[in-house]
């Protein structure tokens, strides 16, 4: 008997798998169901989104299941982006980034930009 998970080793590729089978009913339903919303998010450049790398979870995975261009990054590199304010900064976690980072966010925050964050972001991040 095959199972749906045949040569799928570890938990890691079977979450990835299942974020592209996710990813692909996604885009085929707001294809579908707003083609509107379709057409915006085929708009969407790398540079839109930025993506700070983290240990436990991986938005990353899932922008790329939906076909979604971002750019993703190792956290001490945060420090040194220049964010303008109609991007979107995701924060995996545990979002230990540093102090210069933090500063850096925060004045991105208060231009306008948006922030999206995991659990422990709220510690190492937001709360700071």
């Amino acid at each position: 008997m095959i199972t749906p998970d045949e040569g799928i080793t570890t938990g890691e590729e079977r979450r990835r798998r299942a974020y592209q089978v996710g990813g692909r009913h996604t885009r085929d339903t707001i294809a579908q169901k707003d083609p509107g919303a379709h057409r915006i998010l085929q708009q969407v450049k790398r540079s839109d989104v930025v993506v700070v790398r983290g240990q436990y979870d991986h938005v990353e995975w899932v922008l790329e299941a939906l076909g979604l261009p971002h750019l993703a990054v190792d956290p001490h590199h945060l420090a040194t982006l220049t964010l303008r304010p109609e991007q979107l900064v995701v924060v995996n976690c545990p979002g230990q980034v540093g102090t210069a980072a933090v500063t850096r966010v925060r004045r991105f925050v208060e231009a306008g930009g948006s922030l999206f964050t995991t659990d422990w972001a709220l510690r190492h991040l937001l709360e700071p």
